[in-house]
């Protein structure tokens, strides 16, 4: 398995089953959805650079409030996309982190490393430790949370003019899932600031009947555009010697 998944796919392998004999009436796992939104270059200073395309992660929980059903109380999040490898120009690097302005997840739960694996075309984002001290509740309102903005970088002047083509990688690691804490019992003076052992459960991408998917990208075929008009070329001035020996 990568090194960059283990440490954390070890951690919800032990908490990924939530015993039904809980004895918090909240025993149901939150539903999901999870949308990628407002994909776009960062508008440049310069008119012929255009080298960092940004995008928006957000995260709403669609059966809040319902009988049972547990508040989405963020822990952790784990997040692979994968993408045309046709926007790596020859020759380039890219480079993938958080955009931090537009990131609600508070530092203690943000991703924590980040790597671009151009030989098989995915983006990943680490998944952090969970942090019982951090009490962090997921919108059920539309569109959500926005949790994160990533952020990615060419080393070229600008992209190619082609389809960024950014989906969610699920299923077989290296995927994408989130965790939520389950909730204390209900029980007097319980409180995670307090009390800061609690239960992890990692919700997959299967959590979803099938047909309701939870991970989606708005324009995903994106096009990086083209250079403007009047991009300038290199004009080299040639200058000729003549050399005669012992004089130039």
């Amino acid at each position: 398995m990568n090194k960059f998944y283990r440490p954390l796919f070890i951690l919800f392998l032990l908490v990924l089953v939530l015993s039904q004999s809980k004895t918090n009436a909240q025993t149901i796992p939150p539903r999901f959805v999870m949308t990628v939104k407002n994909i776009a270059t960062t508008k440049p200073t310069n008119p012929f650079r255009d080298s960092i395309v940004r995008f928006e992660v957000y995260l709403q929980q669609i059966n809040q409030g319902q009988p049972n059903v547990m508040d989405f109380e963020n822990c952790a999040g784990q997040f692979t996309w994968s993408y045309n490898k046709a926007i790596q120009a020859p020759g380039s690097n890219l480079f993938l982190n958080l955009f931090a302005a537009g990131t609600s997840l508070p530092a203690a739960i943000r991703p924590p490393a980040f790597q671009v694996d151009s030989i098989n075309g995915y983006l990943k984002m680490a998944g952090n430790l969970p942090q019982s001290l951090v009490n962090y509740f997921i919108s059920g309102t539309a569109p959500g949370t926005r949790i994160l903005t990533a952020q990615l970088r060419t080393s070229a002047n600008r992209f190619p003019s082609v389809p960024l083509n950014l989906r969610f990688k699920l299923g077989a690691s290296p995927n994408t899932f989130v965790a939520a804490f389950a909730p204390y019992p209900d029980t007097a003076g319980f409180d995670s600031e307090n009390f800061p052992n609690q239960t992890a459960i990692a919700l997959m991408d299967t959590i979803n009947p099938p047909g309701d998917p939870a991970y989606s990208v708005e324009n995903g075929g994106f096009i990086f555009p083209p250079p403007p008009a009047g991009t300038p070329i290199a004009i080299f001035m040639q200058t000729r010697h003549s050399y005669i020996q012992g004089v130039q």
